[in-house]
């Protein structure tokens, strides 16, 4: 049994083990109470204009300026229209329009950095161009032209800096806006006397100097192709390359051989004389190196899917 010395010495064991289970239990619960975040707290700032922050931090309150670039679309499929606001949102401030009065009417208060077009026919697309290039205001714009496949034939491929045929990828599109871009803010862009153009079947130019380099093929053979003996190896000199090198580079960003590519050129070209209608085809076969018209006819045909003669009547009804 236990005498009374052991018991007064339990008894005060148990009560010393419960004081000391207290204190540091509310010890604990005190710290763990300080040391909470708090979520929220009014603060104020210099102007004791009062706004929400935290405790250890203060927000600026001035709104963070948007570094993104300006990009106008008139798209009147209005589902083709949503599908660019879902897919360019993110990268772009778009402005959409489905009616060209309304475009018009934003144009005449605002100035995007790149405009986006696709008007219901080649003849008001045409016209929206004209308008916008005749204002001094806003004729520095690039233009980015989606066309389709007969457009393309009817040669609706006029005063844009860029065209896109229909059905395309936004990833196509997306290169095509950073290309014009990256032109309209380098230094040389303000250069008038050195226009530089930038053509959609270039996707794979990632940077300045690729684009630089199409542009210079695209000059080069602009200026030598009614040459009859102007061919790959003459520009591959022209260019300071060798023909493996060149092959490559142009592979490598339009996805054609180079024949392939300049023969698409001297072609434009061609279609762009016939619309003129200054000359006829042999005259224009000649310009663009074919000395002989026959075989210049099958080739354009092969291209356009008509000949030149009904490609000339159907863009000058």
């Amino acid at each position: 049994m236990f005498n009374t010395n052991s018991l007064i010495f339990i008894l005060v064991y148990t009560i010393l083990i419960v004081v000391i289970t207290y204190i540091a239990t509310q010890y604990i619960l005190k710290r763990r109470k300080n040391n909470k975040p708090k979520i929220e707290e009014v603060v104020k700032n210099d102007n004791t204009t009062p706004f929400i922050g935290t405790s250890n931090a203060v927000d600026d309150p001035k709104e963070e300026e948007s570094t993104n670039q300006s990009v106008a679309i008139l798209e009147t499929d209005e589902n083709l229209l949503k599908l660019l606001n879902d897919h360019l949102n993110d990268d772009y401030l778009l402005y959409s329009f489905s009616t060209i009065n309304t475009f018009l009417d934003y144009l005449a208060t605002e100035i995007p950095s790149i405009i986006v077009l696709d008007a219901p026919t080649c003849a008001s697309a045409n016209e929206i161009v004209d308008h916008i290039k005749q204002n001094i205001e806003i004729s520095h714009i690039p233009i980015i032209r989606l066309i389709s496949k007969q457009s393309q034939r009817v040669n609706c491929k006029k005063f844009a800096d860029l065209y896109i045929e229909k059905p395309f990828s936004v990833y196509e599109l997306k290169k095509g806006i950073e290309g014009l871009l990256m032109y309209s803010n380098t230094p040389c862009s303000g250069n008038k006397n050195k226009e530089i153009e930038i053509n959609s079947d270039c996707l794979h130019c990632s940077n300045n100097i690729d684009w630089r380099f199409i542009n210079e093929v695209k000059q080069t053979v602009d200026e030598n192709m009614q040459d009859s003996d102007f061919n790959i190896d003459v520009l591959c000199s022209l260019l300071n390359m060798s023909r493996t090198s060149f092959y490559n580079k142009i592979k490598a960003l339009t996805g054609e051989a180079p024949a392939d590519y300049v023969r698409s050129l001297k072609l434009q070209k061609a279609a762009d004389l016939l619309s003129e209608d200054k000359l006829n085809i042999n005259e224009i076969a000649e310009a663009t190196g074919y000395s002989d018209a026959k075989y210049f006819r099958e080739v354009f045909k092969k291209h356009y899917n008509m000949n030149p003669t009904k490609y000339k009547k159907e863009i000058n009804l």
